[in-house]
């Protein structure tokens, strides 16, 4: 299972990126774990390449190569509230290919009510693929926004179908 820490107290961050058939994602981290990961638009920024980023550089990897489903085995350090970390740790639940609405997210969570506060902590996630928000869709069935694109989340769910033959 995942492993959140709640960010505490100030730790050197580090961050690369890596180019994805979807566009450049930032990764940011430090020893406490994986802080972000964000499609960026624009020049990057001058990065290296820093060991405590690489298992999620590789997984990265291996999930676009479609070969990984989860990335369960990174550490993640985030700053959230207790709310958002109850969305963002149920949202991991949810299988490989496979999504949730908004209001199946807010009853699995025990607040079926709050549909629109899981929206926004949806919304919030910084580390997109890793907890995966785009498997979140509206009632509708449609895909849905997403904070980097709603062809972005369209390409992500028809990936995860095409590697699990749907």
């Amino acid at each position: 299972m995942v492993s959140f820490s709640q960010m505490q107290g100030v730790s050197a961050h580090v961050h690369s990126y890596y180019e994805s058939p979807i566009g450049l994602l930032l990764v940011r981290g430090s020893e406490r774990g994986i802080s972000s990961v964000l499609f960026v638009e624009g020049e990057r920024e001058d990065a290296g390449v820093y060991e405590i980023l690489q298992p999620c550089m590789d997984q990265l990897h291996a999930y676009f190569s479609g070969s990984q489903h989860n990335f369960h085995s990174l550490p993640l350090a985030i700053q959230s509230t207790d709310f958002q970390l109850q969305v963002w740790e149920y949202l991991i639940t949810i299988p490989y290919g496979e999504t949730r609405t908004y209001s199946q997210v807010a009853a699995g969570i025990g607040h079926p009510k709050a549909v629109r506060a899981v929206g926004s902590a949806v919304g919030r996630n910084p580390l997109s693929l890793l907890i995966p928000c785009h498997r979140v869709v509206p009632v509708s069935g449609e895909v849905g926004e997403y904070a980097h694109g709603a062809w972005r989340k369209e390409w992500l769910l028809r990936h995860e179908h095409s590697v699990l033959g749907a």
